[in-house]
């Protein structure tokens, strides 16, 4: 049912789906230009660049900036539009007046000939030590001149209370500001990062507000750039055809796992760089699938059985049902295992090994789970099977008679194991953060079971090993079907719990 959110295959196959960044370079490479580049060619875009300037910079601060004349600047564009079809350009630093009149000019141009692509400007104003590094007059020719060709405006609390001039900008006052920047001219306008959120206000859609989630805090200094990557993902996703919203939406997954996977890296002495390159077909087959349910986790995290466990208010009956549930499945779940498991397992067989792995693990936690969580009076005859529990099994039992690729059925399989342990740590954090004081000791139980460190480990050894085995083991032309194999385990992973919540609660 869906597609993978960061599949980018081109319209045509001979035929590139180009994006431009007008920016000013980055020796260092964590930002400005570079860091476009690296995000374009990472979401599968042919990048270009139009140089503004030229910076001394590294990851502690910036040292110097050479501004090109700006003719040259006007030059690179002709010679690039003159030749090359453009889906959509970015715009970052322009630092002097000269060169945004020149640039203002040339979207002008292009504007009349009905040939201006989707534009993302990202309004470079201060360095990252806070210094503004354009004057006052280039930021109000910014104003006038840049900014009403914009398709989408990305500023974050300090560029955007700079446009405005106001002193800050909170949650309580953020759709009220993103109204007055639409004032400016742009067709949209996403102001980042105001505690953990970011607002998107469209003009078409009169007075509708879209405000991203807040994000989990990434414990990372490891931040230089993530301002231009986060715009020329979005133009990145403008480019390859993807409505506004659903690209700003993609673009903050994008650049929040950037973040995330670079958290650990040591590059430079100061603020190093957000990993580009984490979303990698052949390295990391897990991120990509995790990514492309991303929608579906979002609906799961918001499942009334999940929220109210979480307090204690849910009904033990719709949790005695879901354990009822649940065995039915587990047992299932050894049975699809078990399907290509021989009596004796070859030591280097790693596929059948990690299949064995999730056979027993099934097999423990079936015979413990009425025990362990105090659940008693249920019967374990299979007439009892819910519906939907019924429909789950026998996808996984589906994949695993008809694909001849041990693989697929790990990839049926796994969203069970991931989900889990991603919905107990939620759990855990959601409590800590509105100070939620179990009620039911096993209730709590379960959410501790889920969100255990040792839970974790195990999961992420068993999902590191799926991504080293994948490029080995499954052609990248099946990349897609194996998307949609885990896509649907984690539709019925949401169904299963919904179920309990709606089943039980009719008795």
């Amino acid at each position: 049912m869906l597609q993978s959110i960061f599949l980018a295959y081109p319209i045509d196959e001979h035929c590139y789906i180009n994006v431009m960044t007008i920016a000013g370079s980055d020796p260092s490479g964590g930002a400005g230009l570079q860091a476009d580049l690296k995000t374009f060619a990472s979401l599968y875009c042919y990048g270009m660049t139009t140089i503004t300037a030229l910076t001394a910079q590294n990851t502690c601060g910036v040292d110097g900036i050479y501004s090109l004349p700006a003719s040259f600047v006007r030059q690179q564009l002709e010679s690039v539009f003159s030749d090359i079809n453009i889906d959509a350009i970015k715009i970052g630093m322009l630092e002097r007046e000269e060169i945004i009149v020149e640039v203002a000019q040339f979207l002008e141009e292009k504007r009349a000939a009905a040939a201006l692509p989707p534009l993302v400007v990202d309004p470079v104003i201060y360095a990252k030590s806070g210094d503004q590094i354009i004057d006052n007059n280039a930021i109000n020719i910014l104003k006038e001149k840049i900014i009403p060709f914009a398709t989408l405006l990305t500023p974050n609390r300090q560029e955007a209370c700079r446009l405005l001039g106001r002193d800050n900008i909170g949650l309580e006052d953020l759709e009220e500001a993103a109204k007055e920047l639409l004032k400016l001219g742009t067709k949209a306008v996403l102001i980042k990062g105001i505690d953990g959120r970011d607002c998107l206000l469209v003009r078409e859609q009169e007075n509708a507000v879209w405000i991203g989630e807040t994000t989990d805090w990434i414990d990372s200094k490891n931040v230089h750039g993530t301002g231009c990557t986060y715009s020329a993902a979005i133009a990145a996703f403008l480019g390859r055809g993807d409505p506004l919203v659903r690209a700003v939406q993609k673009a903050k997954i994008y650049i929040t796992e950037a973040i995330r996977a670079g958290a650990t890296y040591k590059q430079g002495h100061g603020a190093g760089p957000v990993c580009h390159h984490w979303f990698s077909f052949d390295q990391n087959f897990i991120q990509s699938a995790w990514l492309s349910v991303s929608e579906l986790y979002k609906q799961i995290k918001a499942l009334p059985f999940l929220c109210e466990i979480a307090d204690g208010t849910l009904s033990w009956t719709r949790f005695a049902f879901f354990i009822q549930q649940d065995y039915f499945f587990l047992r299932d779940r050894k049975a699809v295992c078990d399907l290509h498991l021989p009596p004796t397992i070859n030591v280097n067989d790693e596929l059948k090994l990690m299949l064995k792995q999730i056979s027993d693990n099934s097999e423990l936690r079936a015979a413990n789970i009425f025990n362990t969580f105090n659940v008693t009076g249920k019967s374990t005859d299979i007439e009892n099977k819910s519906a939907v529990c019924i429909a789950y099994t026998n996808y996984l039992k589906s994949v695993a008679t008809n694909e001849e690729s041990i693989f697929f059925t790990l990839v049926a399989l796994i969203p069970c194991t991931l989900i889990y342990q991603k919905v107990g740590e939620y759990l855990k954090r959601k409590q800590q953060a509105e100070s939620l004081l179990p009620t039911n000791q096993y209730y709590q139980a379960w959410i501790n079971t889920y969100s255990s460190e040792q839970r974790r480990q195990s999961v992420e050894k068993l999902l590191a090993s799926m991504n080293r085995l994948y490029s080995s083991t499954v052609s990248s032309s099946r990349h897609l079907e194996l998307l949609k194999v885990f896509q649907k385990s984690t539709e019925y992973e949401l169904a299963f719990w919904d179920d309990a919540y709606k089943s039980a609660g009719c008795n």
